[in-house]
């Protein structure tokens, strides 16, 4: 707690570099500092938390389920639904807002003030289709093995991150996976993942690829 004259101090820490926030009025106020270091003296200037209002829209109307990943001066995530969301405490200034659902994706960019609530209309465009079949090194389908459509990465890069289970294929290895336009990465999730490179997604399109081979066994 500060005192009458707004100081404080944080004591017994580790050596090292901290991140400081700082809050008043029952958090309507908010500062902070980052990288400071132990023993340093250091001035927050507090301001006014605003809320982030949106709508999001695909081909057919509202959103029914989506998720909205936030990136700014402060960082978020949340899932919503009847395509509108709303992010209550932000501090001031410029955000990225990026929308993900069946329905498509969608990115809009925003800048939020200390002295008024901010809002944004998100109109999403349609993902593309990837099918496919997985297979072994004999032709045999392979069934139950997940598939991700990821961005396009550097070579010899592969870094994959999934925020839901992914589709999978079916008993006869075939296989179908959405996601946004662009050149894309499709993974066969096997014990070695198998990535195939420089698949193009076309938005509201279906691409057939034919098979993927991968090194496994079917159990």
């Amino acid at each position: 707690m500060t005192d009458a004259r707004g100081h404080f101090e944080i004591t017994n820490l580790l050596r090292g570099r901290y991140q400081i926030v700082a809050e008043a009025q029952a958090g309507k106020l908010r500062g902070g500092a980052v990288d400071v270091t132990t023993d340093a003296q250091v001035s927050i200037r507090l301001a006014s938390v605003s809320s982030l209002r949106g709508t999001v829209h695909g081909p057919h109307g509202p959103t029914e389920l989506f998720s909205v990943h936030l990136e700014g001066p402060t960082f978020d995530t949340g899932s919503f639904t009847d395509g509108a969301f709303v992010f209550p405490r932000l501090d001031p200034g410029d955000y990225t807002i990026d929308v993900e659902s069946t329905d498509g994706t969608g990115r809009a960019k925003v800048r939020v003030s200390s002295d008024e609530d901010a809002s944004v209309d998100i109109l999403l465009v349609a993902n593309g289709t990837i099918t496919g079949r997985v297979v072994d090194k004999a032709g045999k389908p392979l069934s139950g093995m997940g598939v991700a459509l990821i961005p396009e990465q550097p070579p010899g890069q592969l870094s994959i991150m999934l925020h839901e289970p992914p589709p999978s294929s079916g008993p006869d290895g075939r296989f179908r996976v959405e996601g946004p336009a662009g050149t894309r990465t499709l993974v066969i999730l096997s014990r070695k993942p198998t990535a195939k490179r420089g698949i193009s997604v076309a938005s509201d399109n279906t691409l057939d690829i034919g098979d993927v081979m991968v090194d496994e066994q079917q159990k």
